[in-house]
């Protein structure tokens, strides 16, 4: 009974962590481009709003990291070591990338916006570094991208390695993971959209599972001779 109870509190994080992504990328205004003269306009005419997107965002973003632990330790309980582990440094180490990239970045156009009633671009503020910048701006997210997509699908291997999980839970969370690496890339506000639900479809299938188990957990256990037994039991 214990074994469930954490479960069920570990799948109540994992369900309402991607909430917090995705209500952050709600809250951000319509954005027709992704120009630096788009995003000062409208930056300039709701600095709170910004400010607020900004903080769930960087938010959601690090509790996303939440879930890849939360699910390798229930993989870990349940005899799944190996994939699970290296999804974690991965995940981590993408999710401080992107939060760099995405969180922080927002929080400071929003003060720059502050410094006059029509607010300023990135680069109209700081002139003399934002062309070194832009470019190590573009590659953080792009590394941060693929090491958290990396770590999830080494996550998604790992349950595809436990019997704890099936295909489609398999299978919903590599397309969720998918969606919402591509959408990263995807310069049009709708693709904001796509990466909250990416976001749910990779984390809800895992708190699924977690919340309906009501087993004790089991040692870790060498994968191959374990489902040889378990096949010999089938057969």
């Amino acid at each position: 009974m214990q074994g469930s109870a954490k479960c069920r509190t570990r799948a109540a994080v994992v369900f309402f962590s991607p909430l917090v992504l995705l209500g952050g990328l709600l809250t951000l205004p319509y954005l027709s481009n992704f120009e630096e003269a788009t995003l000062a306009t409208e930056v300039a005419a709701g600095v709170d709003r910004w400010q607020l997107a900004s903080l769930l965002i960087a938010a959601g973003i690090g509790m996303m990291v939440l879930v890849v632990f939360a699910a390798r330790t229930y993989l870990r309980d349940h005899g799944e070591d190996f994939w699970s582990f290296l999804a974690v440094p991965a995940a981590t180490i993408g999710a401080a990338m992107l939060l760099y990239r995405f969180g922080f970045e927002g929080m400071t156009r929003a003060g720059l916006a502050t410094t006059s009633e029509t607010g300023r671009s990135f680069a109209q503020a700081t002139p003399e570094i934002a062309d070194n910048l832009s470019t190590w701006r573009l590659w953080i997210g792009v590394a941060g991208a693929g090491l958290m997509g990396i770590g999830w699908l080494s996550l998604a291997v790992s349950m595809m390695r436990s019997v704890r999980f099936n295909t489609a839970h398999v299978t919903v969370v590599t397309l969720g993971v998918l969606a919402g690496v591509a959408a990263i890339f995807i310069p049009y506000h709708w693709a904001l959209y796509l990466l909250g639900g990416g976001a749910i479809f990779a984390a809800w299938p895992i708190g699924e599972r977690m919340w309906s188990d009501t087993s004790e957990p089991q040692p870790v256990l060498e994968l191959v001779g374990r489902h040889d037994r378990e096949r010999a039991v089938a057969g």
